[in-house]
């Protein structure tokens, strides 16, 4: 009797630690998966934020690019057959790889890697690509026709690789 008493008494001390320890690593594997829970959505709201605001940023470099050529349409209605041109000079140009650097994962820079034989017109042009600006406006900026745009962009999509694919450069440059 008395040894199965002592072996009843072994058994429950047994059992007894093997609860503590199963509780004490579920309670650190809850733990720590609600800390894994908490980071992820840290995470997701951080990237949500860095979201809008790229948006923000563009949207805001695309308004600004869009007034210019709005300004000049109008001065051109005004002027019977003239043609404005939208002069960007070199400190808009570097204000808006800047913004576009910023803004948008150092987008200049990874196009520059990426592509090395593109020239800087090349880059100027996928920059306002980048920014959503219509053909219309590309020309207005450029002071040429749209088909002179499109015939650009069409040698452009040679230099990046992408001539015999069923891509546009538009929607290339937009998922780069």
């Amino acid at each position: 009797m008395l040894f199965f008493l002592k072996m009843l008494h072994e058994n429950l001390l047994i059992t007894s630690f093997s609860i503590i320890i199963i509780t004490c690593l579920f309670y650190v594997y809850i733990q720590k998966k609600k800390k894994a829970l908490e980071k992820a959505e840290n995470e997701r709201m951080k990237y949500a934020i860095e979201m809008r605001n790229k948006e923000i940023q563009i949207k805001t470099m695309r308004d600004f690019l869009l007034r210019k050529v709005d300004i000049v349409n109008k001065l051109e209605s005004l002027k019977s057959n003239s043609r404005e041109k939208i002069v960007l000079s070199d400190e808009d140009w570097e204000e808006i790889e800047i913004f576009l650097n910023n803004a948008d994962g150092n987008f200049t820079i990874r196009l520059r890697q990426t592509f090395p034989d593109l020239a800087t017109k090349d880059v100027h042009l996928l920059m306002l690509l980048r920014l959503g600006l219509s053909n219309a406006s590309m020309s207005a900026i450029y002071n040429i026709e749209e088909k002179s745009i499109r015939q650009n962009l069409f040698l452009v999509k040679k230099k990046i690789g992408i001539d015999g694919k069923n891509m546009s450069a538009r929607k290339f440059i937009e998922d780069f």
